[in-house]
């Protein structure tokens, strides 16, 4: 019984020096794990930085379509409140021709003016939804990220955890065929102690015996 609990121990010690190796092994991934967390945290920083930046940009746009809007507006108002009608007025009144080509002119200027100022605020209202559709995709990309890492680290604490777990039953474990392994020999010696002592008793009545022959 005794040799069979030496074996016993011996497998468990091997199997707790494994079970170390593993506990290190989660320990150091954990680690990694940090790190690539407190790199995230930089990435974080500085996608942060953009936002802000993002978010400014789109607060100078939304301003300058507003002025833009008012502009084309009075624009609008003040090209339709002549209308075309005034050209066809201008041109039948018999008035100074180089004051209609002048009037016409200047018409025509507004006209283009107003198509200028539209196709600025096509480009800037495109900015605007260009803007928003980058500060989004960049927080989703940052979110995905951070809960890939923060799965990750909860995976690895929760292994470091059971391989831990599994150290401190082993450890028990060979606590407790340790001590038995001490008891057994102790019985060893006590057993072999009385036999020598039987056998030293079972001579010297063998010698008395034989004396009384």
């Amino acid at each position: 019984k005794l040799n069979a609990l030496r074996k016993d121990i011996s497998r468990t010690e091997s199997e707790k020096d494994d079970a170390a190796d593993e506990l290190a092994e989660s320990e150091e991934a954990i680690s990694n794990a940090n790190r690539s967390l407190r790199e995230l945290a930089g990435e974080q920083a500085a996608t942060n930085t953009k936002l802000q930046d993002l978010a400014a940009q789109q607060e100078r746009l939304a301003q300058t379509i507003a002025a833009q809007k008012r502009q084309l507006s009075k624009m609008l108002r003040e090209h339709y409140i002549a209308g075309n009608e005034d050209r066809i007025k201008l041109l039948l009144s018999g008035d100074n021709p180089n004051r209609i080509n002048r009037d016409l002119q200047m018409m025509a200027y507004v006209s283009q003016a107003q198509a200028k100022l539209l196709t600025s605020l096509r480009e800037n209202l495109a900015a605007v939804e260009a803007n928003h559709a980058e500060t989004q995709n960049a927080k989703d990309e940052l979110e995905e990220i951070a809960q890939e890492q923060r799965d990750q680290k909860a995976l690895l604490e929760k292994e470091k955890a059971k391989r831990a777990g599994l150290l401190s039953s082993l450890s028990s474990r060979l606590v407790a065929q340790r001590k038995q392994a001490t008891k057994l020999e102790q019985d060893e010696q006590r057993v072999s102690g009385l036999v020598d002592r039987l056998t030293r008793l079972d001579r010297k009545s063998t010698r008395l015996n034989s004396s009384h022959t």
